[in-house]
């Protein structure tokens, strides 16, 4: 069991480099195992990790990945892969999509958080951050 000090702390360097950042910010496992498992789970870790270097709080965080996730979803639904990401397709998703929106909770849809949430990914994915790998470890985890 983990003491109330551990639970606090910020990931350590080995936390991060196994890909469990977002054990840092979910408790539930089920929520865990549903991030993992959707469009963009293999670089949600990474994802969060980047925002959590960046100093923003495990709520906007949270914000953030479910911000992701329901992009993803969406993704999903239009028959697309996570390595279609692309301006136009998240401008769709933005101005088409969000103000209908219908989609089952949790899924983010207010614009002042999915819009910077996605325009983060876009740039993790083009490998436009610092030190990052998010989009050529996703393109190589795709079905040919």
């Amino acid at each position: 069991s983990l003491d109330s000090a551990q639970l606090t702390m910020p990931p350590q360097a080995d936390d991060l480099r196994e890909g469990r950042m977002i054990d840092q910010v979910f408790t539930c496992s089920r929520v865990r195992a549903r991030l993992r498992g959707g469009t963009f789970g293999g670089v949600l870790d990474e994802y969060a990790a980047q925002l959590q270097s960046r100093g923003y709080a495990r709520n906007t965080i949270r914000n953030c990945l479910g911000a992701v996730e329901h992009f993803g979803s969406w993704l999903r639904g239009q028959g697309l892969p996570a390595s279609a990401i692309r301006g136009d397709r998240v401008r769709s998703f933005l101005h088409g999509h969000l103000p209908k929106c219908r989609c089952a909770p949790p899924s983010p849809t207010d614009i002042r958080i999915v819009r910077p949430a996605l325009n983060y990914l876009v740039r993790l994915m083009r490998g436009q951050e610092p030190g990052t790998q998010a989009g050529a470890r996703l393109r190589s985890a795709e079905p040919a």
